[in-house]
């Protein structure tokens, strides 16, 4: 089984938010992170990337 050709998928962009802590201080969301220069750079949480071999398990089959 070949893995899949990343290239001829189209790029996703993402924005990554943390929440604060804190409500009272509180302030309009900034990302961390925006796949600005590099299209397929991902920033995503350490779950989704243990999870992500199960949805192409699934997504595959």
């Amino acid at each position: 089984a070949s893995p899949p050709n990343v290239v001829d998928r189209p790029c996703l962009k993402l924005k990554v938010y943390v929440r604060p802590t804190n409500d009272s201080l509180y302030e309009s969301p900034e990302p961390i992170f925006t796949s600005n220069n590099s299209c397929c750079s991902l920033a995503v949480p350490r779950a989704v990337l243990v999870a992500a071999p199960v949805f192409w398990t699934l997504l595959g089959s």
